[in-house]
């Protein structure tokens, strides 16, 4: 294992690459920066390390996008030019195409591809990256379906103004804590993600992990966001735990959902969004659901103030063969854990296919 000695001196390597490369002499970036040429050999050496603003502001000063040498300096074996495989060779390129914009989105055509989308929100390099991508947003689209069987996914942190356009493709076979990082993983500004199947998948929190405080009510987009065959250790299907969000899922389907919650506030779409709004249009959840106590719903265990202003359900179905309970006890419905006007059985209970209007 890497001592801090050694990460320090791979995380100096951007500094140092990425001016060369730009043809930026020390002195030059130095006066752009407003600060002495011996601080830019120390953020070099790896003495010390650049701000925030300073890294946000180094990359402006070269005209680079800062990407390619972070993902380098975090996962060498996939993203070097000296990588040992020339299939890994070819994904230097990062990405099979596009800048990130919204007119211009990067496409992910491989499994390497899909770490490089994770990687963005990688906690080593969050300072700068975090910066650029709050401030522009990132557009990613897949052009393939995508295989992850057998691949470790970048430690995760907070998921900033993703904008990821699956265009009908298929992420299959993962196997982390949830499908953008091996860690815990939160969305922390508005994001929108479409038209994507996860099959396969086994996560130890949310499929698509949290969302999470922020100094804002967060906006979360979910629409023909399906998932097949997948399971998840957590109290929800596709976010185990909201707060301060407003959160849409359109057209999603869950079929085959295995959710296996351990406390309170435990359902098939969301496991708890005690603070914000939670809409669900045309959704269909079909699988188990099973926690060791507390509020079990198909769609949310609990959710905000409990009332027709906080969640909306509309032309939604659980389909018949779902089973939802709870071990320990707690009331189990069909929709909203929590409503008890909505609970259509005692725990174990089978969801019989039903649909509800607006609620």
């Amino acid at each position: 294992m890497e001592n801090d000695y050694e990460i320090n001196d791979r995380f100096a390597r951007i500094w140092r690459v990425s001016r060369e490369k730009a043809g930026v002499s020390q002195d030059a970036i130095a006066k752009r920066l407003g600060v002495s040429k011996k601080t830019v050999q120390n953020w070099e050496n790896g003495t010390s390390s650049p701000s925030q603003v300073m890294g946000f502001e180094w990359f402006n000063v070269c005209e680079l996008q800062p990407l390619p040498f972070y993902l380098e300096a975090l996962y060498p074996e996939y993203f070097s030019e000296y990588a040992p495989k020339e299939e890994v060779k070819q994904a230097y390129t990062l990405f099979a195409g596009g800048s990130g914009t919204k007119d211009d989105p990067y496409l992910i055509a491989t499994a390497n591809q899909w770490i490089a989308m994770c990687s963005i929100y990688d906690y080593y390099g969050n300072g700068t990256l975090y910066m650029i991508y709050q401030e522009n947003g990132v557009y990613v689209r897949l052009i393939n379906d995508i295989d992850l069987a057998g691949y470790t996914l970048p430690v995760g942190g907070y998921v900033y103004a993703l904008d990821l356009d699956g265009n009908n493709k298929t992420v299959k076979n993962i196997n982390s804590v949830n499908v953008f990082s091996s860690s815990s993983c939160n969305f922390y500004d508005d994001c929108n993600i479409y038209d994507i199947t996860f099959e396969n998948c086994t996560t130890s929190q949310g499929l698509l992990g949290n969302s999470t405080s922020s100094s804002r009510v967060v906006t979360l987009n979910f629409k023909n966001v399906d998932a097949k065959n997948c399971k998840t250790n957590a109290n929800g299907g596709m976010l185990s735990q909201a707060s301060s969000a407003k959160i849409t899922f359109e057209d999603c389907d869950l079929t085959g959902m295995i959710v296996n919650g351990s406390y309170y506030g435990c359902g098939g779409f969301i496991g708890n969004n005690s603070t914000g709004t939670n809409v669900f249009k045309n959704c269909t959840f079909g699988g188990k659901i099973s926690s060791d106590s507390g509020q079990v719903g198909g769609f949310i265990g609990q959710g905000a103030n409990y009332s027709e202003t906080a969640i909306k359900i509309e032309n939604c179905t659980v389909l018949a063969g779902s089973i939802i309970r709870s071990v320990g006890g707690g009331s189990v419905c069909a929709y909203d854990g929590h409503n008890g006007s909505h609970n259509y059985g005692t725990s174990p209970m089978t969801a019989v296919s039903q649909r509800v209007g607006y609620w």
